[in-house]
């Protein structure tokens, strides 16, 4: 695994595996790291999208919040009135 490393690009780990004459090092090592890389591009976009989502769900649970309160606070204003009309 001496040509290979988990920091190289996925380019280079392609171009290793095709320009390689230790055909051994390229076939059994050179699809590990191209695998990790897929995996881990895989993994960092899965993570970016679930950050995006977290961040619209949080906006809209936080105007859910706002608007719950101020229909709880009309009720009670017109739960009020009325209690003062009828008197």
């Amino acid at each position: 695994m001496g040509e290979f490393n988990k920091n190289m690009s996925i380019e280079e780990i392609l171009d290793k595996m095709n320009n390689n004459e230790s055909m051994t090092e390229a076939i059994h090592a050179g699809p590990c790291f191209l695998q990790y890389k897929l995996h881990q591009e895989l993994l960092q976009d899965q993570e970016k999208k679930h950050k995006e989502a977290l961040g619209l769900q949080n906006n809209y649970n936080n105007k859910q919040l706002r608007w719950s309160r101020i229909l709880a606070v009309a009720t009670w204003a017109l739960v009020i009135a009325t209690l003062l009309l009828k008197k």
